[in-house]
């Protein structure tokens, strides 16, 4: 199951909240290589998610995950991260090794420029 954080799903909620009609976030894997993972994760409609599709609900939204992804995500979790280098959705697999910089945040220390390693 992929999991998103609070700021995450915060900022999902208020993506969605600007929309018409009801959307899902589909995420896939796009290249499953080791060194260099490359996922997609883009809103969807109903109308869009095929029958083999596994749904998650995220508390305010649903998450979609093609067949073949379900398995290379299993234990991912997608968080929201601003930095002075960007802001955007970030995604590591669950036990993932990283390398990351201290800094001092709003509440104490914060883990920024987080890469995998």
């Amino acid at each position: 199951m992929v999991t998103f954080t609070e700021g995450a799903r915060a900022h999902v909620v208020a993506f969605l909240a600007e929309e018409p009609e009801p959307l899902a976030v589909r995420i896939e894997v796009l290249d499953s290589s080791p060194l260099a993972p490359r996922y997609d994760l883009s809103l969807i409609e109903e109308s869009e998610k095929e029958g083999s599709d596994q749904v998650y609900e995220q508390g305010g939204f649903e998450v979609v995950v093609p067949k073949a992804s379900v398995a290379l995500l299993e234990g991912a979790i997608v968080d929201w991260v601003e930095s002075i280098q960007g802001s955007g959705f970030k995604s590591l697999a669950e036990g993932q090794q990283v390398t990351f910089d201290i800094q001092q945040g709003p509440k104490g220390p914060a883990a920024a420029n987080v890469q995998a390693a």
